[in-house]
């Protein structure tokens, strides 16, 4: 009997003008977000909204009716930030990602949850772990509580052409403000330091460039 499925998926932002949100540090490499479901129009839409209760996004819709499909078995879904890129098409540019998705059972979440936490800091880490388990791989997982890990990674992206990979893994900026987040003083203390020599070192750059 099925009782996990892992796959990535790709999503659509919700539209260029919010692009820049989707590319700051409110949704990192590796971030959980949470989908939700709902009709638009008369068709099943699954949304992603980010941790702090934003939409960033949305699935098409045969990945949406799956979506729909989990939900009615009262499985567990779980979504991770894998990457955001953007394409230059003749209609104008287009900002895009890939989630992450694992879906399971309520009876083996105290098994998954580990393995969560360990494809979050790969993903940070701009590896993608391989997540669609076959059935023995999943009794592994289950056997071992928790602690297996699979060895397989998935290749790189395939950019295509136009496009551009925004963001695939967390920059040092991104771990330090995520560090202030979690209440470690020091580090947004510190995130704020970042910032501020980041913005005179590009005050810096653009006055040598331009002779001033």
């Amino acid at each position: 009997m099925e009782r996990y499925y892992g796959g990535y998926h790709k999503f659509d932002a919700l539209s260029e003008k919010e692009a820049g949100y989707l590319l700051n540090a409110d949704n990192l490499v590796g971030d959980r977000f949470v989908v939700t479901t709902e009709f638009v129009d008369g068709i099943r839409v699954a949304w992603l909204e980010n941790k702090f209760g934003k939409r960033i996004g949305f699935f098409d819709e045969d990945f949406s009716r799956q979506i729909s499909l989990f939900e009615a078995r009262g499985w567990e879904i779980y979504a991770l930030l894998s990457y955001i890129a953007y394409t230059e098409t003749e209609q104008g540019g287009l900002y895009w990602g890939e989630m992450a998705i694992i879906s399971c059972e309520p009876q083996i979440t105290e098994s998954v949850s580990p393995l969560i936490d360990w494809l979050s800091k790969r993903l940070g880490e701009g590896v993608r772990p391989r997540i669609d388990f076959d059935t023995r791989a999943v009794e592994k997982l289950l056997s071992s509580s928790g602690a297996w890990r699979p060895e397989q990674n998935m290749p790189a992206p395939n950019r295509g052409d136009g496009t551009v990979i925004m963001k695939d893994s967390l920059s040092l900026g991104d771990k330090v403000i995520e560090k202030g987040r979690q209440g470690n003083i020091g580090c947004y203390a510190l995130s704020w330091c970042f910032l501020i020599a980041l913005v005179i070192g590009i005050l810096f750059l653009v006055k040598t460039v331009l002779g001033l």
